[in-house]
């Protein structure tokens, strides 16, 4: 792969860096981000992120997509005498984009407005980013109460928690999710701090007895219409009551340095600055999965150098716990490839299969597609050589289970494994 030039240093964006090549509106907005405040507590409140003349019409708006949403939900096959909206503890608008028209499109504008694009440049760990979702949570047409506690972390795809706390507290976060309210919005607590460390003793206790209470330590985040949080989605958070009572319109999305957008006709009815974003996101998205393979591809042809030049380009800068990270999600894309392309899936649980059959780009997993750039013939090889490093994930016999995370019992660690998992299992001297 012929790598494109590098973008400007990520030095830029860190403490004691140099902001340079950036618009001046973002460079003022990224002066008032607490870089600090976000690495030591995993959250920023950012007030008036909306401006308060833009409600209304926002309001208006996803007024409209909503009905547009609950009627795509209506139309499926089988969806029964109610729909998935109706029976939703938290129902929202899944992807926005496929349901604006010329009419709606400042539902995707608002996403790409100066501010939040400043935000993201001052804290992801590359100034290669991009949008990742647009999402609305709605209220229930029900009284649903709390949810659980959790961290939004799947470990049976994504890796131990501990490692992929080390790779952000050492290059900083490749993610990052915001809420944004069209009404003021208390629903969401955090354990402030909690994304940089294991739960402790007394969290998986509680969390294991009843996790739709309040937890020690747990703050609510009380946002007025039109401000925001943004906040490290490793953090313990809680959806503490979803209620039909309360009108709830409330932006849910993220940034991540590893969009994934291919189809982008509804970039028509945007502006000319924002169909130019997501046109550089599609070309991003390109890069990213040809760097991917690539990786792949130096592995199985244990080319050392090559695979650490791939990495260099996915995240530049990156540090040895960003490369440990990076492997794991490489390891799990190797895996996805082999099982797509081999169709032997008797021996494997039904949670790692049905993660080949999604994609989830921000840890590098590009969907089905991505597998048909390889041959049966490649996709074993590459797995034989990765599958050492697999095997260091999983639990020498039985499974693993820790409350709070997107998992039940898996035969994969949760939150730690041993210092066992390196390179030299890919490139043996």
């Amino acid at each position: 792969m012929v790598y494109p030039e590098k973008a400007r240093s990520v030095d830029a964006i860190r403490p004691g860096g140099t902001i340079r090549a950036i618009k001046p509106v973002l460079r003022e907005l990224m002066l008032d981000t607490d870089r600090g405040k976000f690495t030591r507590d995993g959250f920023l409140i950012l007030r008036e992120l909306v401006p308060h003349e833009q409600l209304s019409s926002l309001r208006a708006t996803y007024d409209v997509l909503t009905e547009r949403q609950k009627q795509v939900l209506c139309s499926k096959p089988g969806s029964g005498p109610k729909s998935k909206w109706e029976t939703n503890a938290q129902p929202r608008i899944v992807s926005t984009e496929t349901l604006i028209d010329h009419e709606t499109s400042n539902a995707v504008e608002v996403w790409v407005s100066d501010p939040i694009l400043a935000v993201a440049q001052a804290l992801l760990a590359s100034p290669n980013f991009g949008v990742s979702a647009m999402q609305v949570l709605c209220n229930p047409s029900f009284e649903a109460g709390p949810a659980k506690w959790h961290r939004d972390i799947h470990p049976i795809d994504m890796g131990p928690m501990q490692l992929q706390q080390e790779a952000v507290i050492e290059n900083g976060p490749t993610y990052i999710q915001f809420n944004i309210p069209l009404y003021d919005d208390d629903v969401l607590w955090v354990v402030p701090g909690s994304h940089v460390r294991l739960n402790t003793a007394n969290e998986n206790e509680r969390l294991n007895g009843s996790a739709r209470i309040p937890l020690s330590g747990g703050v609510p985040v009380e946002l007025r219409a039109g401000d925001g949080v943004v906040y490290n989605n490793h953090l313990l958070h809680w959806g503490s009551n979803y209620t039909a009572q309360t009108k709830r319109r409330t932006l849910h999305g993220g940034y991540t340095i590893f969009p994934g957008w291919e189809d982008i006709g509804f970039s028509n009815v945007l502006s000319a600055k924002s169909c130019g974003l997501f046109e550089s996101w599609t070309d991003r998205t390109r890069q990213l999965k040809d760097a991917t393979e690539s990786c792949l591809r130096a592995v199985q042809q244990a080319d050392e150098s090559a695979y650490l030049l791939g990495l260099e380009f996915l995240q530049p800068r990156i540090g040895p716990a960003g490369v440990r990270q990076l492997t794991i999600w490489l390891c799990k894309a190797a895996m996805h490839v082999y099982l797509l392309k081999s169709a032997r899936v008797e021996d494997v649980e039904n949670g790692i299969f049905n993660k080949a059959t999604v994609s989830h780009p921000i840890s590098l997993n590009w969907g089905p597609g991505f597998a048909e750039r390889f041959s049966a013939v490649d996709a074993d090889a590459i797995w034989r050589r990765f599958g050492k490093l697999d095997q260091l994930l999983r639990t020498a016999n039985g499974t693993d289970y820790v409350p709070g995370y997107q998992s039940g019992p898996i035969t994969y660690f949760i939150e730690s494994i041993d210092d066992r998992f390196c390179l030299s299992e890919l490139f043996p001297t």
